[in-house]
């Protein structure tokens, strides 16, 4: 359910069962009664009380600790939703925020946000509630003295969203003043000063108004060149004008070599422009770059059902031919229910398998069980086994006593061995070579075989 329609029920309550609901919430939860506290005082009653919040936060002697950093960001929080749910006019609204704002030296200085949590109350809940007052403060002059003085004066990085949210306070006539004012400060200052945070809000501005030639001269100006990151906005700045020749000019800067953002617009771009051949030659790089299933499924999408057997079965002769082993194809002919070529694939290539690879090996192991490809889940489960023994990692002497349980169970199972060494030699020496790992062959020996499952 949306938040709209979720909205339309509750107001379809009525406001008496509403109240209701509130208050019995309010007596278990501390933040709802303290939000039906705000949303019942007077607005000159909340001003005073909220206000001594903000002396508090000033004030605050003691070093919030690490752990205690989460509850100190939730109770930031609940001020911002009784600050937003108040009723107090605009003006007011604004004024306190920009204050609230401005506690930010006593409040990043007196606790440990290594989370980041209440760096996240100001870039988040405090820069929205900067722009639902601002919108409609009848001083337009003061938001944007304001907006720039805020940010100009960013010693903590705190307050560095509140331009990239200008649009929703300012008109674009608003902000193009803004970039004039910004400009004016640039020529009237020290030639020698650094202005970065000047241009920084010039080219936020210029990204937010579609501006290119304004995006283009404000980069320029900071850096002396244009980034990949610059180039990929200049080209989605036009493609949203319907550019889509400079556009891919554009994208043609960026360095060479696979870059997804780069594919992922330029196929934007092929897709508006009805371009197959181009589509399927990129999501093909994509393909080839990831191997995922989901990627090929988009590939196909592109080049039509009737491509897939070719594209499929290219594919697994391109992974069959090479000698290196990749998880990544490895898993793709998993993916496509390929496991007699997957088991081919790894037997061919079993001197490569790493079973330090645990995380990566074994799902495969256990879904190439689960499909009877006794052999290849074999070789995985003697590879985790090795791994967690030569290493000596006693904390996973419990897996490894049962990989070595499922390989019992295993070989009864297989008949043909098909060039893989018999369990029977493969645990003699395995016995022989850590005889040593007393621990472990304890374990194994007073474990009950039967409550492995294979």
């Amino acid at each position: 359910m949306t938040e709209h329609n979720r909205r339309k029920q509750l107001i379809a309550l009525g406001a008496e069962k509403l109240a209701d609901h509130l208050l019995a919430l309010s007596a278990r939860n501390d933040e709802a009664l303290s939000l039906v506290i705000s949303i019942c005082a007077n607005p000159d009653e909340f001003v005073t009380s909220f206000k001594h919040k903000l002396t508090q936060l000033r004030s605050q002697e003691y070093w919030i600790e690490w752990d205690e950093t989460s509850a100190f960001a939730k109770r930031l929080l609940t001020m911002c939703g009784q600050l937003g749910a108040s009723a107090i006019d605009a003006s007011t609204g604004f004024a306190l925020v920009v204050e609230f704002i401005e506690c930010d030296e006593y409040i990043m200085e007196s606790c440990d946000d290594s989370d980041g949590e209440v760096g996240d109350v100001f870039t988040g809940c405090l820069t929205d509630l900067f722009h639902t007052f601002a919108k409609d403060v009848e001083d337009r002059d003061l938001v944007m003295d304001t907006l720039i003085t805020l940010t100009e004066d960013d010693q903590y990085g705190v307050r560095d969203m509140l331009v990239e949210g200008s649009h929703k306070s300012l008109s674009d006539e608003e902000m193009r003043a803004l970039v004039v004012r910004l400009k004016a400060m640039i020529e009237a200052a020290n030639e020698e000063d650094n202005h970065y945070r000047t241009r920084v809000m010039i080219q936020s501005l210029a990204k937010q108004l579609g501006d290119i030639v304004l995006y283009e001269e404000s980069t320029l100006k900071m850096y002396g060149n244009l980034s990949d990151e610059s180039l990929l906005t200049l080209a989605r700045l036009h493609i949203a004008h319907q550019e889509y020749d400079e556009a891919l000019k554009r994208l043609k800067d960026i360095r060479e070599g696979y870059h997804y953002k780069r594919n992922e617009l330029e196929r934007e771009i092929h897709q508006r422009l009805g371009n197959k051949e181009q589509l399927i030659a990129l999501q093909k790089e994509v393909f080839d770059h990831s191997k995922r299933k989901e990627d090929f499924e988009a590939l196909i999408a592109v080049a039509g059902e009737e491509l897939r057997e070719q594209f499929l079965a290219t594919e697994v002769a391109k992974i069959e031919e090479t000698h290196l082993l990749q998880l990544t194809d490895l898993r793709f002919l998993i993916d496509t229910q390929l496991f007699e070529r997957a088991e081919r694939y790894l037997l061919n290539r079993a001197d490569q398998i790493d079973g330090d690879q645990y995380f990566s090996l074994l799902p495969i192991a256990e879904l190439l069980l689960n499909t009877d490809c006794l052999l290849a889940s074999t070789l995985l489960y003697r590879k985790l086994l090795e791994s967690i023994l030569r290493r000596g990692y006693s904390k996973a002497y419990g897996y490894g006593v049962e990989y070595l349980c499922i390989l019992d169970d295993l070989d009864m199972r297989i008949r043909e061995w098909g060039g893989l060494e018999e369990h029977s030699t493969f645990k003699k020496a395995l016995q022989e070579q850590y005889r040593l790992k007393r621990s472990f062959w304890s374990q194994y020996k007073s474990t009950n075989h039967t409550n492995i499952r294979v």
